[in-house]
Parts: structure tokens; sequence; C-alpha cells
């Protein structure tokens, strides 16, 4: 269901009376995957908050490290980070990078971010 950004904190908050468990975010070709999560952590309890899928090829692993640390930190216990790779024409068409390798790219993002969320540092 999309919703404006603006109405999404009192419809979540809705969703959360009603007994629903997860609200979900996933980008595409208009809003990020972590912004409606954020607002929707600050006006909820209970329900989980999950990305579904922020592609491994549009952010640097430390800003995705970010991004997931700041989720923690507004979601204590609620937040999901999903990582994919995107599709051919998100990466290559439309941000110009070339396509290649997308497990491997996808796999090396989550073990970088998973070492800089426990504090290690990587290489680029």
């Amino acid at each position: 269901m999309e919703a404006p950004l603006s109405e999404l904190p009192a419809l979540a908050r809705f969703a959360e009376e009603l007994g629903y468990t997860d609200v979900w975010s996933l980008e595409s070709d208009a809003l990020d995957g972590f912004t409606p999560l954020a607002a929707v952590a600050a006006v909820t309890e209970h329900v989980r908050l999950g990305t579904a899928i922020i592609p491994a090829w549009t952010r640097p692993a430390g800003l995705l490290a970010m991004h997931a640390a700041a989720m923690a930190e507004l979601a204590p216990g609620r937040f999901v980070l999903g990582l994919g790779s995107s599709t051919e024409v998100v990466v290559q068409q439309w941000l110009d990078v070339p396509f290649s390798r997308p497990l491997t790219r996808t796999r090396e993002a989550a073990l970088a971010v998973r070492s800089l969320l426990s504090g290690q540092r990587v290489s680029a």
C-alpha cells in the first residue's frame, strides 16, 4: 500500500493498534527505504521495522551501517536490515554502474555492514 510520507505515522500507529506486527519499506524510484521507517519508529512501540530490500549498490557499506545503527537506536530490537542486489535496470541503467556479480556484491556488503556494526574496521 502506498501512502504519502506525512500519513505514515498515523497509519502505522493505527496498524499497530489493530495488531499488525511488521512495517516494511522498500526502495525503487521514489523514497529511500529508511526515512519512512524512521517516521514510523517515532510513533510505534512494538511493530518490527524492516527494509525490503536496500540495494547493496546504492550506498557504501559504511553508510549502510550508519543507517542501520540509526534505525536500531530509534527502534531498539525492532529493526531488520534487508540487503539485496537490486536489478540491472536500477544499477546499470539508472546509476551507470556495471551490474556484475550481484551475489558477491551483496555478500560483501552484508559482511562489511555486520563487521562495522560490531565495531570492527573494514577496508573498502
